[in-house]
C-alpha cells in the first residue's frame, strides 16, 4: 500500500514538472516570435506598445490555457486506464515541450541565416532541403533530453515541498490567469457575430472577377490603341457594361484588391502595402463575406503576400484561398473567436512554423513570395482559370471567384506567344519594354476568350457575371485610365459609361445586380444607376518609404499620414498629386482620357479642400496641409 501511494505522489509530481517546463517553453517560444514580429515590418508595426505588449500576454495565457485543457485530458486518461496508455500519455506530454523547443530552434537559426546570408529552409531543395529535416530531428532528440533534465531538477525542488499546497497554489494561480486572462477572448466570443449562411438567390449567378496586375487602359486597342492587343475583349464590349474612365483607388496592389473586395478607401480600412492587413470590424465587411451570407461558395486564386486574402486576413470571406480551405485551416478558424490582433498573431506564428516542417519534411513546398514575384513560372495564371472552372463543375451552389492575373505584371514580361515583340529574346528585354508589355496584354485577352467559350459550353454563359478589371496602372501608378468589363447574364445592362468611376464602385454594382442591400460603409456607387459628372477620383500611394523583404519598413513609417506617402484626386481629365511627406503638389493632364468633360475645372485650393475633407472623414489630423493653400 505504502508503495503504491508513493507511485501516486511521484506520478503527481512528474506531472506538475511537466506542465511547469512546458508553460516555460511556451511563454519562452511566444516571446521570441513576438520580439521576431514586433521588431520587423509586421501587422504589430502600427500598434501602440502597450497594444503590442498585450498581444504577448494574451497570447501566453490563452495558449497556456489550451494547453491546460489539453493536459488535463492526459492526466484523466493516465489516472483511470490502463498501464500502456498511462506510458503513452506521460511520454506524449513530456514530448509537447521538446517539439516546441525544436520548433523555437529551428526557427530561431533560420532568421539568423536568412537575416544574414539570405540562406534559409525558403531558398532551400534537395539535399540541403532534406538535411533541414535532419537538422530538426537532431534539435527534437537534444530537445527531450536537456528538457528531461530540467524537469528532474523542477521535480526535486516540488518534492521538497508540500504537495498539497504546491498544487491547490497552482490551481487557484491557473483558475485567475483563465478567468482573468482570457476575459477579452470570452468577450468577443459572445459579441462577434457570427452569421449563418442563408440560402441562395434564385437563380444566383456565378461571379468571376478578374483583375489584371498593372494594365493600361491606354494600351488596349478595346480603348483606342493602335495596336490590336485586345480583339476578344473588344467583342465581349458588345454585349458589355464598359468604362471609358475608371481609375483605382491605390497605386499598390494590396490597397487596390482590398478597397474592390470591401469597397472602402485605403485611407479607411489602413491597408495600402504589406505589412498592412484588415482589422477589427473591416476584416468582416466585405463583399466576399455578404455573398457567403447569400448562399455563395467563395474562392480566390491570387498571388501570395501581396494579394492572398487569408495573408490580408479577409475573415469568413473565402472559402478557400490558393489551394487552402478555410475550413480545414484550424488557426482560421479559431481567429473568428479572438480578438483581432491576438489572433492574427496566433495564425502568423503558427503558419511560420507550419510552413517550414512540412517543408523540410517534403509534405509541401514553402512559397517565396519576393521570387515568386518575379518569376514568371509561378504565376500559373492559366491554373487559376482552370481551378475556378472546375470548382463552378463540382459547386452545387453559385460561385464568387477572384482571380489575381499577373502575367501582365511587371517590370519584364514573358508572354506565351510573341507577336509584337516576336523575334525578340525575353531573357534580353529592358524593364517595362513595350513591345512584351502589349504580347502580356494581348494573351491575357486570348485567355479571357478561353474562360468564355468554356463558360459558354458547360451552358453557365448567361448564368454567369464576368468583371475585368485591373488594380493600378503600369509602374504602380494612379493616373491611368484602367479597363473595367462587366459582362452580365444575357447582356444585360450593356452600354458605355463616360463619365469617371473607380475601382470601388464594383462591389456595390454587384450587390446591386443581385438585389442585396449595399451596406452604408460601402463608398463607391452602383454603375447600374446614374453616374454624376462631376465624381472625384481620391487615390493613395506608398511614396518614398523603405521597402525591405515585400514590407514598408516601421522606421519610414511617420504620423499624421503614417503609409499614406501620397494622395491624387482626378476631376474630369486632370490629375492633381500631393506627395504629404514633403508637401509638394503636382498636376497634369489624364493621359489619352475618352469624352468631353462637363464639370468645372478646379484651382488648387479648391482640391485641397476636398483632399483635406477626404482625410477628415477618416479622423486623420491634416492640420499639416493648412500651410499649402495659396
Amino acid at each position: 500500500m505504502k508503495i503504491k501511494e508513493n507511485f501516486k505522489a511521484h506520478t503527481s509530481s512528474s506531472w506538475l514538472s511537466i506542465i511547469i517546463t512546458t508553460i516555460i517553453v511556451i511563454s519562452v517560444y511566444l516571446f521570441m516570435e513576438w520580439i521576431f514580429l514586433a521588431t520587423k515590418p509586421s501587422f504589430m508595426s502600427s500598434l501602440k506598445g502597450f497594444d503590442q505588449l498585450g498581444i504577448f500576454f494574451q497570447s501566453t495565457i490563452f495558449t497556456s490555457t489550451i494547453y491546460f485543457a489539453m493536459i488535463g485530458i492526459f492526466i484523466l486518461i493516465d489516472h483511470w486506464l490502463s498501464n500502456f496508455i498511462k506510458g503513452t500519455m506521460f511520454i506524449l506530454g513530456r514530448f509537447i515541450p521538446s517539439f516546441l523547443t525544436a520548433c523555437l530552434l529551428l526557427l530561431l537559426v533560420d532568421n539568423f541565416s536568412y537575416t544574414i546570408f539570405q540562406f534559409g529552409i525558403v531558398t532551400s531543395t534537395g539535399l540541403v532541403r532534406a538535411m533541414y529535416g535532419l537538422f530538426f530531428v537532431i534539435l527534437l532528440f537534444v530537445s527531450i533530453k536537456e528538457l528531461s533534465a530540467l524537469a528532474s531538477k523542477i521535480e526535486i525542488f516540488i518534492n521538497n515541498f508540500e504537495k498539497k499546497k504546491i498544487l491547490t497554489f497552482s490551481l487557484i494561480f491557473i483558475f485567475i490567469l483563465v478567468l482573468v486572462g482570457n476575459f477579452p477572448v470570452l468577450k468577443n466570443i459572445f459579441s462577434r457575430n457570427l452569421s449563418i449562411e442563408n440560402d441562395p438567390l434564385k437563380n444566383s449567378p456565378h461571379i468571376i472577377l478578374i483583375t489584371a496586375d498593372g494594365v493600361n487602359a491606354e494600351n488596349m486597342s478595346l480603348y483606342g490603341y493602335e495596336r490590336d492587343t485586345t480583339p476578344f475583349l473588344e467583342s465581349l464590349a458588345e454585349s458589355s457594361l464598359v468604362a471609358q474612365n475608371a481609375f483605382t483607388n491605390s497605386a499598390n496592389t494590396s490597397g487596390s484588391i482590398i478597397s474592390i473586395l470591401t469597397g472602402k478607401y485605403p485611407i479607411d480600412t489602413k491597408v495600402l502595402y504589406p505589412p498592412d492587413i484588415l482589422k477589427s470590424v473591416d476584416a468582416y465587411q466585405h463583399l466576399p463575406a455578404i455573398l457567403k451570407l447569400n448562399g455563395y461558395t467563395t474562392i480566390q486564386y491570387s498571388f501570395g503576400h501581396y494579394v492572398d486574402a487569408y495573408q490580408l486576413n479577409v475573415m469568413n470571406g473565402f472559402d478557400v484561398a490558393n489551394g487552402r480551405s478555410y475550413q480545414s485551416n484550424i488557426l482560421r478558424k479559431i481567429n473568428n473567436y479572438l480578438p483581432d490582433n491576438l489572433g492574427f498573431f496566433l495564425y502568423e506564428i503558427g503558419n511560420r512554423i507550419v510552413d517550414r516542417i512540412r517543408h523540410i519534411f517534403f509534405l509541401k513546398q514553402m512559397s517565396n513570395p519576393l521570387k515568386e514575384v518575379s518569376s514568371p513560372d509561378n504565376y500559373k495564371d492559366m491554373y487559376k482559370i482552370d481551378s475556378v472552372l472546375n470548382f463552378i463543375d463540382n459547386s452545387t451552389k453559385p460561385v464568387f471567384s477572384h482571380i489575381h492575373w499577373m502575367g501582365t505584371h511587371g517590370a519584364r514580361f514573358y508572354p506565351r506567344e510573341q507577336v509584337f515583340s516576336a523575334g525578340q529574346d525575353p531573357a534580353y528585354q529592358n524593364d517595362w519594354e513595350l513591345d512584351f508589355y502589349d504580347d502580356s496584354i494581348l494573351n491575357f485577352d486570348q485567355s479571357m476568350k478561353i474562360l468564355y467559350l468554356e463558360l459558354e459550353n458547360r451552358g453557365i454563359l448567361d448564368n454567369s457575371i464576368i468583371i475585368i478589371a485591373s488594380d493600378h496602372g503600369q509602374r504602380f501608378t494612379t493616373d491611368k485610365r484602367l479597363p473595367l468589363i462587366i459582362r452580365f447574364p444575357n447582356g444585360e445592362f450593356k452600354n458605355y459609361i463616360q463619365p469617371n468611376i473607380q475601382n470601388l464602385d464594383i462591389p456595390p454594382t454587384i450587390l446591386d445586380y443581385l438585389g442585396i442591400s449595399i451596406p452604408n460603409w460601402m463608398a463607391g456607387d452602383s454603375l447600374l444607376n446614374d453616374i454624376p459628372d462631376n465624381k472625384q477620383i481620391f487615390a493613395v500611394g506608398v511614396g518614398n518609404v523603405e521597402i525591405d523583404e515585400g514590407s514598408v519598413v516601421l522606421q519610414s513609417i511617420k504620423p499624421p499620414f503614417f503609409q499614406f506617402g501620397y494622395v491624387t484626386v482626378i476631376n474630369c481629365a486632370t490629375w492633381y498629386k500631393l506627395d504629404l511627406s514633403v508637401l509638394s503638389w503636382e498636376e497634369h493632364e489624364v493621359p489619352a482620357y475618352k469624352g468631353n468633360c462637363t464639370n468645372q475645372q478646379l484651382d488648387k485650393n479648391q482640391v485641397l479642400d476636398k483632399i483635406i475633407d477626404f482625410f477628415n472623414a477618416y479622423e486623420y489630423d491634416t492640420s499639416l496641409l493648412f500651410v499649402l493653400y495659396e
